[in-house]
């Protein structure tokens, strides 16, 4: 789990840049054998929490902003062998 407070993301201050604390959940199951072989089952995300990562404002001064958006709900697969 992972959790970031309410934060501002520009040194000015601005109510516009100021970004909403949120958590997000990551997962992992699986199995390890101990003939090399694994298999895991994973989730990045996995409530599928809209999140900003940064606010910015735009070029100029003209009252643009612009964001970076967090990942979105991933899931995975992960098979390995190991031959000896």
């Amino acid at each position: 789990m992972f959790y970031r407070s309410e934060f501002s993301s520009s040194p000015s201050h601005s109510q516009f840049l100021n970004i909403d604390g949120y958590a997000v959940a990551n997962a992992r199951l699986g199995f390890r054998g101990d003939n090399g072989f694994s298999l895991f089952l994973w989730s990045r995300n996995l409530t599928n929490t809209n999140y900003f990562e940064i606010l910015l404002p735009g070029a100029g001064n003209a009252g643009h902003y612009a964001a970076v958006l967090g990942d979105p709900r991933t899931m995975g697969l992960t098979l390995k062998f190991n031959v000896k």
